[in-house]
């Protein structure tokens, strides 16, 4: 029998060595330094954040340069969120001016101390949840390379599929956003939507990712055609007053553009675009919502135009915006230091937290559970600072969630869990992209926005997404075995003899002759 291999040679997915150690050094200068004065902390809470980055950072490049598929790895994203939301986010308060320091302060007035608190609890957590993903590749079974990097353009058979899945799921989850998603953002209807509903409308990011991919390779002309989509789903999103919603569509794009040919400066300048973005859509956003409150008393409702035309007013001179031209709101808005060290301070205080309590009620589909509880952590957190429920939504992220509901032991709690599923996703996806199994691209799609969600709440986010990521896996693999019944050729796998590089044997496969 072979023994299960955890070799980063042969496997990259999987955390190194290098990389928990990189941690439990990381954990040990927080321990030894928590012995020194108040103003040891600022620096302190420099460097820890910046060694994270570092670690997880790496990590995250040296798999995606081997190999660059693993972008869609729910573990990739992970590193790459915490890299964004606790490497870089946890010192932005550091750095940030006074006006935009006074913001953050509203919500809760922290100090170095607390924050060095949280970064040690973050560190402790990302430790246990790769260490947790470490062990259940130990019972995996052996692996060889992961995904190959080969070009689509060898198989012009492979190429049409691409293409036609991503026309498929353009068109599929394109009508479904604007004939469900879209007036119910809007309030033009008041329902409540099934997750699902949901999941299906980013079909349309799926399509957005094969085309992308697909035009580059074999279709330049078509390449200008889809990135006007994504300007076009970008502008949707702004019509809703969701930034969300305009920058998936840009950060899936980029995503096309990155697996095409990874590279640092391609990477930095699609970091750069992103971030500018952000930085421009954080305040215009806000702005937009806080003038449709002020028109009508709520930011539901509204026309097209009337929408339009308050976009259009932000950038106007001689209209006052009601945003604070000295705020940093794209810096502010991957920082959650505020809300992580409130929720620390409310358990320290007495004050535990209760967001487990409806976590049975997501394994029951709205459809049959009409009256099903809905979550509204984010909504109750913000009531505890602000001190009265209002339109905020704020969340404080999963670890300093685990810390405020349960202390140290919430920990391991929430982040075994958290490493076994993001471990067992990570290899499904490996699994799908060997098999080119576009059919199951939203699978992918959701899988990765899973790991990118580390900012959430735990129930909802992680228990909740887990059970919509298996709902859709067993549905689609349904759709599958009937349209193989009616002879449709759905996932091929490509011959080795023809593509040498893919690992056919990875993850339980086995070679079949295309």
């Amino acid at each position: 029998m072979a023994r299960p291999i955890v070799d980063r040679r042969s496997n990259p997915i999987i955390p190194t060595k290098a990389e928990l150690g990189g941690l439990l050094a990381l954990i040990a200068f927080y321990v030894v330094f928590d012995v020194v004065s108040e103003e040891g902390y600022y620096i302190v809470n420099v460097l820890g954040p910046s060694i994270l980055f570092v670690i997880v950072g790496s990590a995250a490049w040296f798999l995606i340069k081997r190999d660059p598929p693993m972008i869609w790895a729910p573990l990739f994203s992970f590193r790459v969120a915490t890299a964004a939301f606790f490497g870089i986010g946890s010192i932005v308060p550091l750095f940030l001016n006074e006006t935009s320091r006074a913001y953050l302060e509203s919500f809760y007035l922290f100090s170095d101390r607390e924050i060095a608190k949280l970064n040690l609890i973050v560190a402790c957590s990302v430790f246990v949840v790769l260490a947790a993903c470490r062990l259940v590749y130990v019972f995996l079974p052996p692996t060889g390379r992961v995904v190959a990097q080969s070009s689509i353009k060898d198989h012009g058979y492979s190429n049409r599929r691409t293409r036609n899945y991503g026309a498929f799921y353009l068109i599929t989850g394109g009508l479904i956003k604007y004939i469900v998603i879209v007036p119910v953002a809007i309030g033009w209807v008041t329902i409540v939507l099934p997750g699902a509903v949901t999941s299906l409308a980013a079909l349309s990011l799926c399509g957005i990712y094969l085309l992308t991919a697909w035009s580059l390779s074999m279709a330049p002309k078509m390449f200008v055609w889809v990135s006007l989509f994504v300007a076009l789903e970008m502008c949707s999103g702004l019509i809703m007053f969701n930034k969300t919603e305009a920058l998936l569509p840009l950060i899936t794009y980029s995503m096309g553009l990155l697996v095409s040919k990874i590279s640092v400066i391609r990477i930095i300048s699609v970091c750069c675009v992103i971030g500018l973005a952000l930085n421009v859509m954080q305040p215009l956003v806000s702005f937009s919502r806080n003038e449709l409150i002020r028109r009508q008393g709520d930011f539901f409702g509204g026309s097209l135009m009337e929408r339009s035309e308050i976009l259009r007013s932000y950038f106007d001179k001689t209209v006052s915006s009601g945003v604070d031209d000295e705020g940093q709101g794209g810096w502010m808005r991957i920082t959650y230091v505020n809300a992580g060290t409130f929720a620390i301070a409310l358990y320290d205080r007495g004050f535990a937290g209760d967001s487990f309590r409806n976590m049975f009620a997501v394994f029951f589909p709205r459809i049959f559970w009409p009256d099903k509880p809905i979550n509204q952590t984010a909504s109750e957190f913000a009531a505890m600072s602000y001190g009265q429920y209002g339109s905020n939504l704020v969340t404080p992220t999963l670890f300093a969630e685990a810390y405020w509901n349960f202390g140290w032991p919430g920990i391991p709690m929430i982040a075994i869990p958290l490493g076994i599923i993001l471990a067992l996703l990570s290899a499904n996806t490996v699994r799908l992209l060997n098999r080119r199994a576009w059919l199951y691209m939203p699978v992918l799609f959701t899988s990765m926005q899973f790991g990118l969600s580390i900012d959430g709440v735990f129930v909802p986010t992680v228990v909740g997404g887990t059970v919509i990521i298996v709902g859709m896996q067993l549905s689609t693999a349904v759709v599958e075995g009937l349209m193989r019944s009616f002879g449709i050729d759905v996932s091929p796998q490509i011959s080795p003899a023809r593509q040498p590089n893919l690992p056919l044997k990875a993850f339980g496969l086995h070679d079949e002759p295309v």
